[in-house]
């Protein structure tokens, strides 16, 4: 790098801060597998939990730290000797050591939390460093509140941990407090004041919670002020609002290279949707649709002037790259806000072939009027309309019936019966019996049809309340290496997957021209 760039660390809390989250806790073995995936980001520490809150978290740990090829393991301690030596303990056998420990410095924790003086804060900070040096090869140290103490304090608690070793000090925004402006300030004194800082010795460190929304804003404000490492969880889960989201920072680095080109990561974002979907698996995370950078709808694009736009160049209506986040293409959505060029980019896309031209426009209105009338017009829509124009003769199929019911309760076994009938009449049923509703339906629906499609990922989000309320069922799968996505509307959850799934098939129907029988 030449002496303008900086290199920024990134280190990921998500199975330590993203663990704390409320309903969000990983088993051992979830921590193991998410670890991977973080590590395929590029990331450079991975902060993997408390050895000392439990045995069961010791042991996580310890595996986790194992596991790591190249990343380093960070593990948090409470100030306290007899914390810090289980943490050394657990991560004994890690290729890089981390020991994060951390106090309070604020007067609202100083007084009302742990009742000490700025002495004795300063006293404990030293001797956790001091300890946590024996155990570790790096050791960093958190102002907990950070933002909340005095400045004039902060600035003489960051001389005193560098000079008794520490490598990495965090000023943690520990309620999501700051503005970007302060935080900006804060940061810059620091770094302009504390000779370690400014020497290199050690390095500053940013870590944002998001109660109110700035936890991105401020992180960004803490780096361009001097502080060389980011703090971040994938989705930005965490306490609270949570932290600042890994995908939102690295992508504002790359989207933004014009303004923030001097700084380097390591990260590479293509396995994040991978990460993503195994991350929501284990916690049962419902994503936006909005969400910055992982919502169903931040590559997917329904107005026909976007459309028109992103078919002429993705870079009209889009900075990111979706691929680069490991996702499919820019997607199309079928509605009545399509225009001509959009429509004929969907049909290609769906069928590939551009078998509509432009001077169509009796069938574009055609189909806006069904889209007037439904919520969602699916791909299964689409190929009857062009079944029926005679552009197409795929066999297309329609689910029939769908029942399903638990036949054993203690041992929780699932009954799943589907019936599907094709445009030209065929008829097929099947019934599958699963340990659970899914897994059930999935075996009924691979018996139903041979063609193989991997089910990657599956949601259902409900828009209301109780048992009668809609929702949105999203499916993402694989054939031949290419990604498919598909989204079903009602009140069904298991009719919903199994219309997607039907979308699916006939698309891959259509679009390599299979006989599906």
């Amino acid at each position: 790098m030449n002496e303008n760039e900086r290199r920024i660390i990134i280190l990921d809390t998500t199975l330590r801060d993203g663990d704390q989250s409320p309903g969000y806790s990983f088993s051992p073995d979830e921590k193991i597998v998410m670890a991977g995936y973080i590590e395929k980001l590029g990331v450079d520490i991975i902060e993997v939990g408390f050895p000392a809150s439990s045995p069961g978290q010791f042991s996580a740990v310890q595996r986790v730290a194992e596991s790591l090829e190249t990343a380093a393991v960070s593990v948090m301690a409470m100030a306290k000797t007899e914390d810090i030596k289980k943490a050394g303990e657990a991560i004994h056998n890690a290729r890089h050591r981390y020991i994060h420990t951390s106090i309070a410095t604020s007067p609202i924790h100083r007084r009302m939390k742990l009742r000490k003086s700025r002495s004795e804060i300063e006293r404990m900070a030293v001797d956790a460093v001091q300890c946590a040096s024996e155990f570790a090869d790096y050791v960093e140290i958190s102002a907990e509140d950070a933002t909340r103490t005095e400045p004039e304090f902060l600035l003489e608690f960051c001389e005193m941990v560098t000079k008794a070793g520490a490598d990495v000090v965090n000023i943690a925004d520990t309620v999501g407090y700051a503005q970007p402006s302060e935080y900006y300030s804060l940061i810059y004194m620091l770094y302009n004041n504390v000779n370690a800082f400014k020497k290199g010795r050690s390095r500053l460190s940013v870590h944002c919670h998001n109660d109110i929304g700035l936890a991105v804003a401020n992180t960004l404000a803490g780096l361009s002020s001097g502080a060389m490492q980011a703090e971040v969880t994938l989705l930005g889960i965490g306490e609270r609002g949570g932290n600042a989201p890994l995908e939102e920072i690295a992508a504002v680095l790359t989207a933004r290279g014009d303004y923030y080109g001097r700084f380097k990561t390591a990260l590479n974002m293509r396995g994040f949707a991978e990460a993503v979907r195994t991350l929501t698996s284990c916690t049962g995370i419902s994503i936006s649709p909005n969400k910055p950078v992982a919502g169903r709808n931040i590559f997917t694009h329904s107005s026909g002037i976007h459309q028109n736009g992103i078919f002429t160049s993705a870079i009209t209506y889009s900075i990111l790259n979706p691929e680069d986040y490991g996702y499919p293409p820019h997607k199309f959505i079928f509605s009545h806000h399509s225009g001509i060029s959009g429509f004929n980019a969907m049909i290609n896309e769906l069928t590939g072939d551009n078998i509509i031209n432009t001077e169509d426009i009796e069938f574009l209105n055609e189909f806006k009027n069904m889209a007037d009338k439904v919520k969602c017009v699916t791909t299964t829509d689409i190929i009857t309309m062009l079944f029926e124009e005679g552009i197409i003769n795929s066999n297309i199929w329609y689910l029939h019936s769908c029942s399903y019911s638990v036949i054993k309760s203690k041992e929780n076994i699932f009954n799943v019966s589907l019936e599907v009938t094709s445009i030209y009449g065929d008829r097929k049923k099947n019934t599958s019996e699963g340990s659970n509703i899914w897994d059930s339906v999935i075996a009924a629906l691979k018996r139903l049809f041979s063609i193989k499609i991997d089910i990657l990922h599956y949601t259902f989000t409900t828009s209301g309340v109780g048992s009668g309320s809609s929702g949105l069922f999203s499916i993402t799968a694989e054939y031949e290496g290419i990604i498919y996505s598909d989204e079903s509307y009602g009140v069904d959850p298991v009719e919903m997957f199994v219309k997607s799934y039907l979308n699916l098939i006939n698309q891959i129907s259509v679009k390599f021209n299979l006989t599906i029988s």
